[in-house]
C-alpha cells in the first residue's frame, strides 16, 4: 500500500467518525461537554496530521501526534476515574491532571489490564521528541542537503495508523458514553485495518549528500497491536 493509499484510509476513517457524530446530540452534563470537545479535537488534528503530509510538512505532522494521544490519555482518564468534582474543575481550567505514568496506570487499574501503560512506555518518549524538536525531529533535517524532514514513508504510515486508531477510539468513548453503543462498535471494528507493521526510525547520522547511502535504522518505534474497548 502506498502512502497515498495510507492517508485516503485514514481521511475515510476521520470522515466516517465525523458522520457518526454528526446531527442531534444529547449533552448530559459536563463530562458530555469535554468528551464531544475532545473527539472534535482529536478528529481536527488527525485531519491536520494527514493535510501536512501531504503537502510535505511530515515534521510538523509528526508533532501533532502527541496531541491526539493526550486527549486519548484523558478522555480515557475522565471516562474510568475522574470524580464529579474533578470534571467541574477540568471544564473551568482549574484541574491539574495527574503526570501521565500515574494517569495511565490509574486507567488500567480501573479497567484491570496494561494496555494504556504499555502503549505509553512503548511511544511517549518518541512522541515527546516530535512535538518539543528532540533528538529526531533535528537529525531528520541533517541528512540531507535540503533540510526537509527525512521521515520515510513506512514510518509516516504507521504513525498515520496510530493517531487514526486513537481519534477514533475517542470518538467511540463519546459515542458509547451517551447510548450510541451501536455507532461506537461499528467504529471500533473498522480498526481493523489499521494494523501495521512497525516501522523504522530515522537515526542520528552525520549529514549525506543526496544518492549517497542512507544512514541506518534504530529501533522501530513501537505501537501496541491489541486495541481496548472504550
Amino acid at each position: 500500500m502506498t502512502l497515498n493509499e495510507h492517508l485516503d484510509r485514514a481521511d475515510a476513517a476521520t470522515r466516517a467518525a465525523w458522520e457518526a457524530i454528526e446531527g442531534p446530540f444529547t449533552i448530559k452534563d459536563t463530562r458530555s461537554q469535554l468528551f464531544l470537545a475532545y473527539a472534535s479535537i482529536a478528529l481536527e488534528h488527525q485531519e491536520a496530521i494527514t493535510l501536512l503530509i501531504r503537502r510535505g510538512l511530515r515534521g510538523s505532522a509528526v508533532a501533532l501526534i502527541r496531541p491526539v494521544f493526550e486527549i486519548f490519555y484523558r478522555a480515557a482518564w475522565i471516562h474510568h476515574c475522574a470524580k464529579p468534582n474533578q470534571i467541574e474543575k477540568i471544564k473551568k481550567g482549574e484541574f491539574r491532571f495527574p503526570e501521565m505514568g500515574a494517569m495511565v496506570t490509574g486507567i488500567d487499574k480501573a479497567m484491570g489490564q496494561t494496555f494504556f501503560q504499555n502503549f505509553k512506555t512503548s511511544s511517549w518518549k518518541d512522541q515527546n521528541d516530535f512535538t518539543h524538536s528532540g533528538r529526531m525531529q533535528v537529525n531528520s533535517r541533517l541528512t540531507r542537503d535540503d533540510l526537509q524532514s527525512a521521515y520515510p514513508d513506512e514510518m509516516i504510515a504507521v504513525n498515520l495508523a496510530a493517531t487514526t486508531t486513537v481519534a477514533i477510539l475517542v470518538t467511540v468513548i463519546l459515542l458509547k458514553t451517551h447510548d450510541r453503543v451501536t455507532e461506537g462498535e461499528r467504529l471500533e471494528t473498522m480498526l481493523a485495518q489499521f494494523e501495521l507493521k512497525r516501522p523504522s526510525r530515522p537515526s542520528s547520522q552525520k549529514r549525506t549528500r543526496q544518492g549517497s547511502q542512507q544512514p541506518k535504522s534504530e529501533p522501530p518505534i513501537s505501537r501496541s497491536r491489541r486495541i481496548p474497548k472504550a
